[in-house]
């Protein structure tokens, strides 16, 4: 039985991963997402800055605009991460897993 979660979990976290970069492509690209500051769940914090190329410093502090943030759902359930005051941004794209709000730019 424990096997069987156990592959689940890697299977679960395997598909969030792929869907990042679905996630930056439906969002316009890399170069979309780093005209401002980026910033993201501490989870995720090596798996998003791996993906767009960019230091982990400070990307996992809370929202603050002008920014982009990448929020995800974590695989084991839970809210989406991280906390999002909607005001003054507005949502890129949207994954299974995955939002992209933009505080910044035209």
């Amino acid at each position: 039985g424990a096997l069987r979660d156990q592959a689940k979990d890697v299977r679960a976290r395997a598909d969030r991963r792929a869907a990042l970069g679905d996630l930056v492509t439906a969002a316009g690209g890399r170069a979309a997402l780093t005209r401002c500051r980026v910033h993201t769940a501490p989870d995720v914090r090596p798996l998003v800055a791996w993906t767009l190329d960019i230091s982990m410093l400070g990307i996992d502090r809370p929202p603050q605009r002008p920014d982009v943030v990448l929020r995800w759902r974590p695989h084991g359930g839970g809210p989406v991460e991280p906390k999002l005051d909607p005001a003054g941004y507005r949502k890129l794209a949207h994954v299974p897993g995955w939002e992209a709000w933009a505080g910044c730019g035209g």
